[in-house]
């Protein structure tokens, strides 16, 4: 179990499951601090994950490397499924749990600073998750308990 998980807490917003390809990038406030190696990251900086869930406060996100709390990402879907143009999120990671020996990492990630123009990209997301993609059983929280 996490430490860093309580058990009783109660999630801020109702939390949408789905698999989503998704584009990471150590935000321009970061990038000094963080950099990827080569190994992991394409010519551009950038890893791929797996958007897994989505809210109107942020993104859960799978990826096979491991990003630190606090850390400012920029998260592009390139695809998104309406059609339109790409989706760029800025968020903060909150929380990381290693979820497989892959390695795999779980991401809880939050919209930095309660931007509005965010808040909107993520219902605008929230509104274009297929059926397919979604799903209406519970999304695990870090350390496996379902949230």
């Amino acid at each position: 179990m996490n430490p860093g998980f309580e058990q009783g807490k109660v999630r801020e917003y109702t939390r949408l499951a789905c698999s989503i390809e998704a584009i990471l990038s150590v935000a321009e406030r970061h990038a000094a601090q963080i950099v990827f190696s080569a190994s992991c990251a394409d010519g551009n900086g950038c890893v791929r994950a797996t958007v897994i869930d989505c809210s109107a406060g942020g993104l859960g996100i799978e990826t096979s490397t491991f990003i630190p709390r606090r850390a400012a990402l920029s998260v592009t879907i390139q695809r998104p499924a309406d059609g339109g143009d790409p989706l760029r999120f800025l968020l903060v990671v909150r929380r990381v749990a290693m979820v497989a020996r892959a390695p795999t990492y779980y991401l809880g990630t939050a919209v930095a600073d309660g931007d509005p123009a965010q808040v909107a990209a993520l219902t605008r997301l929230m509104g274009i998750i297929t059926p397919a993609q979604a799903s209406t059983s519970p999304v695990p929280a870090a350390g496996g308990a379902v949230a």
